[in-house]
């Protein structure tokens, strides 16, 4: 009885220290570049297109997930992709307009053959479902504006607008010309506009300099510092507004010359009605 109680314990012992090892080996795995995910490229502002690629996927079919990102997504935000016979993959994401700088589109890859219902469990030697390792994508704001009309006349007004101003945190864009400046409150995307005037004693070739920044409330304004989870402040590229024309002078207009000294009217003419003659 002990000599079988020895060696039920000892299978118990092999049975767990197999175990223990599947599940080491499982973890190393993960660790693995083969499980990684590659984004290419893996940083940019809303509406950047990146590439997201894996590998060791034979068989099967692979579901491409962005759901669990918070504060950042991209279209689309689930897909399904059918790998090569390698079982290397790759799919196309865009990130999304309104999509919140120094947040990240969080990217998690599954996958599962789909002739089995076993899922991918530590030490299975044969695993039917293989998750990757996640994936992030840093969105960066984009420091474009746009001015509208880029030249003009002296006294004429402008437009500047910019995007990708938003977080949680009240960002506002602080606009100016050098003259006047303006706290504008972007909404919910993080899109912006300001009107300016141009001088009216401004001359031919005279230029108007715009800049702005994008300040979220707490922000210590630098750049690319989080100070308690909350984006740092940023700043656009200048734009350049050119002065083409002065307004125009008023023309005065030409006062009516008097009539020549003894002129005469003509007399209207008296108009006759002719009669009809009979003969007898």
């Amino acid at each position: 009885m002990r000599k079988i109680a020895g060696v039920l314990a000892a299978l118990l012992l092999l049975v767990g220290t197999a175990s223990a090892a599947g599940a080491t080996e499982y973890a190393q795995r993960g660790l693995q570049e083969e499980f990684n995910l590659a984004l290419t490229p893996d940083e940019g502002p809303p509406g950047t297109t990146f590439s997201v690629a894996g590998g060791e996927c034979d068989g099967g079919v692979v579901t491409v997930d962005t759901s669990r990102s918070t504060n950042a997504s991209a279209t689309p935000s689930e897909v399904e992709v059918t790998p090569g016979q390698d079982g290397t993959w790759s799919v196309d994401l865009t990130v999304d307009h309104g999509s919140v700088p120094y947040q990240s589109v969080v990217v998690d890859a599954v996958c599962e053959d789909q002739q089995s219902f076993r899922t991918f469990r530590r030490g299975d030697p044969s695993p039917k479902v293989l998750e990757y390792n996640s994936a992030y994508f840093e969105v960066l704001p984009d420091p474009t504006m746009t001015l509208t009309p880029m030249s003009g006349v002296a006294g004429s007004d402008f437009a500047v607008s910019g995007g990708t101003c938003a977080d949680l945190y009240n960002s506002m864009a602080e606009v100016g010309d050098g003259t006047t400046d303006q706290t504008i409150e972007p909404d919910a995307e993080g899109d912006w506009d300001a009107t300016f005037t141009v001088p009216d004693d401004a001359k031919v070739g005279d230029t108007i300099t715009v800049q702005a920044t994008c300040a979220g409330d707490g922000s210590d304004r630098v750049r690319g510092v989080r100070r308690g989870g909350r984006s740092t402040s940023f700043d656009y590229t200048p734009v350049v507004f050119t002065v083409t024309a002065e307004p125009a002078t008023p023309s005065t207009p030409a006062s009516p010359k008097p009539a020549p000294t003894g002129a005469v009217e003509a007399a209207a003419a008296t108009p006759t009605t002719a009669q009809p003659t009979f003969t007898g």
